[in-house]
């Protein structure tokens, strides 16, 4: 049997987040991974503030990702949206960062994980990865051929 948590946080969806890069000199990023599913009632702040964020980083380099695990699956009911891999890479992350599997749950970056609709934290993080120096540059360059794009 597979415990599951959920953890709600009322938002005002008018107030703003305050983003910013207070760190000088950054050149991060931040990758944000939110393990969700259709079937947990704390997910939706979630997902709303995972939206908000996205809306007001602009062209900021914040990369959102969402997962659908599938531990929240029961017979007659599926989410649609979930993969198993998906809730692999939850447990993958669990053991790695030594934490409790639960949704809806932010990774930031692979190294942090908050409740996924806690804004004061998740703003934190995103402010920290940004305002953090980058130690490896990756280039990527691709060129589409018909219906193939080649990286």
């Amino acid at each position: 049997m597979i415990l599951t948590l959920c953890f709600a946080t009322l938002i005002d969806a008018r107030k703003p987040i305050p983003l910013q890069n207070t760190a000088t000199g950054g050149d991060g990023f931040a990758v944000l991974e939110l393990f969700t599913s259709e079937g947990c009632s704390s997910c939706p702040p979630a997902d709303e503030l995972l939206a908000r964020i996205q809306k007001e980083c602009g062209n900021r380099p914040v990369y959102i990702l969402a997962y659908h695990v599938d531990y929240w699956n029961r017979p007659g009911w599926k989410d649609s949206f979930s993969k198993p891999g998906f809730s692999k890479r939850q447990y993958q992350y669990s053991h790695q960062l030594n934490v409790q599997v639960y949704t809806p749950q932010l990774i930031v970056n692979g190294q942090a994980e908050f409740v996924g609709s806690d804004a004061p934290a998740i703003t934190s993080a995103i402010e920290n990865a940004l305002g953090s120096k980058t130690s490896t540059m990756l280039t990527l360059e691709a060129e589409q051929k018909g219906n193939q794009v080649h990286i």
